[in-house]
């Protein structure tokens, strides 16, 4: 019944998502009068339905959890960050909502900290480094941000050659000459 009805509630309004809550909640606490028996039930104190988190609410669970590894970074002298296609990647990958956060923890711990692990352990990035996590094609890399801005520079100056030859190129020429 939970499943079904809270399948496709990120994509509702909010106030069509409470409606949504409060049926599933009547069906649900109806249907356990039918399966439990009323020495049971009346043992009962409160009946409580947790609802789905939200993907806006992974999104803040996962900044929360950043904070950590971010502390475990900063213990190395190390700095962290993630471009907004990474947390969005890392949300996506973590939404979940039949399991709520747990499925973020685990992404975190795959995707972050064994990768970082990995990385640190051979020698990719050193103390003072800030360490800058993104999405390419799906997949998170990181890098160095000290070589993010080499390859800009890098880049800057190869885009104006190339204009520089372009414009040489492209030069009118006439027969008189």
């Amino acid at each position: 019944i939970i499943l079904e009805n809270f399948e496709d509630l990120d994509d509702v309004r909010p106030e069509h998502r409470q409606d949504i809550i409060d049926a599933t909640k009547a069906e649900v606490f109806e249907s356990l009068k039918d399966m439990l028996r009323p020495e049971f039930l009346n043992r009962i104190d409160e009946q409580i339905m947790f609802t789905p988190l939200s993907r806006a609410e992974i999104r803040k669970i996962l900044l929360l959890l950043l904070r950590g590894v971010r502390k475990m970074l900063a213990k190395q002298d190390l700095q962290m960050e993630l471009t907004e296609n990474a947390i969005d990647l890392l949300a996506d990958l973590g939404y979940d909502p039949q399991f709520g956060a747990r499925p973020m923890k685990r992404v975190l711990q795959k995707e972050i900290i064994n990768q970082l692990s990995k990385e640190l352990l051979a020698g990719r990035f050193g103390k003072g480094d800030t360490i800058v996590g993104d999405e390419i094609e799906g997949n998170l890399f990181f890098r160095n941000k000290k070589d993010i801005k080499i390859e800009e520079v890098e880049e800057e100056t190869t885009e104006t050659v190339v204009s520089d030859s372009d414009a040489t190129a492209s030069e009118p020429t006439t027969d008189d000459e």
